[in-house]
């Protein structure tokens, strides 16, 4: 997760997230007591340079049902 966190620090233009379930509490470099790698802060920070953040969440139960039509 160290190299995500590197990754998302150096972002010129855009960033895409796309998940499930997504915990913007997520630490992501450890060990560190403070908050500064929270995914939440860095994606402030990557915010703040104007890079644009996007976030595509998918719901589960959505999901699953795609699966028992497709089966």
């Amino acid at each position: 997760m160290e190299a995500v966190a590197k990754a998302l620090l150096t972002v010129i233009q855009e960033v895409f997230i796309t998940d499930l379930w997504l915990s913007l509490e997520l630490m992501l470099v450890r060990p560190i007591n403070n908050k500064t790698f929270r995914l939440d802060n860095i994606l402030e920070r990557v915010i703040n340079t104007r890079v644009h953040v996007y976030v595509k969440l998918s719901k589960v139960s959505l999901i699953f049902e795609l699966k028992i039509t497709y089966k």
